[in-house]
């Protein structure tokens, strides 16, 4: 017999299975990454889809392309020809991707090389690929950084430069080490305490890899005035680990004046032994034609010119290359002037050959050579 205590019991256990399955159900939809399908109606995305996820290589990733409306859903890989094909391949295994509710996830178990690509789901009604969309995944080998980041090339460095109004690049990269999603990652320049927009004059560009393990700003400065000399230019790269994750470089820009141009150096370098050389064959040739034996009666004269060569020496001791250059016009007018040398009053002929030669001693070690003149 039914009695009232036994349908006041009754009434309370099926109140608590009805309790229970409702729990039940919250917690399978909870536990769920997209939201159940409705096989009915218009086809769209229940959710904003990311067009790039990160993963460490052997890692676990599920690729999502949530959505309602669909009857079915035709998850492709593009392969290494450009070509894209069905995923996942028929099997079974652990380590073998996978689908899960109702197709809307990708699952994949253990990353490998070969899915460091596109992947593209294809949401279908009647047979009909109604709506698309694809994915990029990057499979990294990198590790995360455990004391934040380093910096790498190219490196900031102090700038040097011998002429204002030109332009300087100063580079600020960083190694965050495997990227994940959300994950705080900072790069930037900045003047001293002020922001990097200290001036119109200073342009940032911002440079990432694919796999974002790296991330850099060039600070471009156009037009260098003297100001940019007097200003300490900060790169600084930081994470979310605060004080262990933040590193800071200063650089300068430094004026210096130009140095000689290395070309001059050189021909100086080279001009210098063959003058040398060339000075000492026309002063033993000088001398023989002077001093020799067939110019006994010459050797008072011989002996006059070396004293004049030694004081005109002390006097002037180094030559500019100036004279050296026009030692060639100087010998041309030496020779045109040789057939008039008989006609000077104080010389003899004879004494011609030697007046040549003194006269080319002489413009090579004082650029000029007057006999009139002490």
């Amino acid at each position: 017999m039914l009695t009232m205590a036994n349908m006041g019991r009754w009434q309370t256990q099926l109140c608590a299975l009805a309790t229970l399955a409702v729990l039940l159900h919250q917690c399978q939809v909870s536990g769920r990454i997209c939201e159940p399908s409705n096989r009915t109606g218009p086809v769209f995305f229940t959710q904003v889809l990311n067009v790039a996820e990160y993963i460490n290589y052997g890692a676990s990733k599920a690729l999502l392309c949530c959505a309602s409306g669909f009857h079915s859903i035709q998850w492709h890989i593009l392969n290494a020809t450009a070509a894209w094909e069905p995923y996942p391949p028929d099997g079974s295994g652990t380590e073998q991707p996978n689908t899960e509710e109702d197709d809307q996830v990708l699952r994949i178990h253990h990353a490998m090389d070969f899915q460091n690509t596109q992947f593209r789901c294809d949401l279908i009604v009647n047979g009909t690929v109604v709506l698309s969309h694809t994915v990029r995944l990057y499979v990294s080998h990198c590790s995360t950084r455990a004391k934040g980041p380093i910096l790498i090339e190219p490196f900031p460095q102090n700038q040097t430069i011998y002429d204002y109004g030109g332009n300087i690049s100063l580079y600020c990269t960083g190694d965050f080490g495997c990227y994940k999603h959300n994950d705080i990652q900072i790069v930037r320049w900045s003047v001293g305490n002020n922001a990097s927009g200290f001036s119109d004059r200073y342009h940032l560009v911002t440079n990432e890899s694919e796999d974002k393990a790296t991330l850099g700003v060039t600070l471009t400065i156009e037009k260098v005035e003297p100001i940019d000399t007097t200003i300490a230019f900060v790169c600084t790269i930081m994470n979310d680990q605060f004080y262990h994750g933040q590193t800071d470089r200063i650089v300068w820009i430094t004026k210096k004046d130009r140095p000689e141009s290395p070309t001059m150096m050189i021909v100086m370098a080279v001009c210098i032994p063959v003058g040398v050389f060339l000075t000492t064959f026309l002063v033993v040739i000088c001398v023989y034609r002077c001093c020799g034996p067939q110019r006994k009666s010459m050797n008072t004269m011989c002996f006059f010119t070396m004293l004049m060569m030694t004081v005109k020496r002390q006097r002037r001791s180094s030559r500019s290359l100036q004279k050296n250059s026009t030692m060639s016009l100087y010998l041309l007018t030496l020779m045109r002037e040789q057939s008039s040398l008989s006609q000077h009053q104080h010389i003899s002929i004879r004494a011609q050959p030697c007046i040549f030669c003194i006269r080319i001693i002489c413009f090579m070690i004082d650029g000029h050579c007057d006999f009139s003149q002490p």
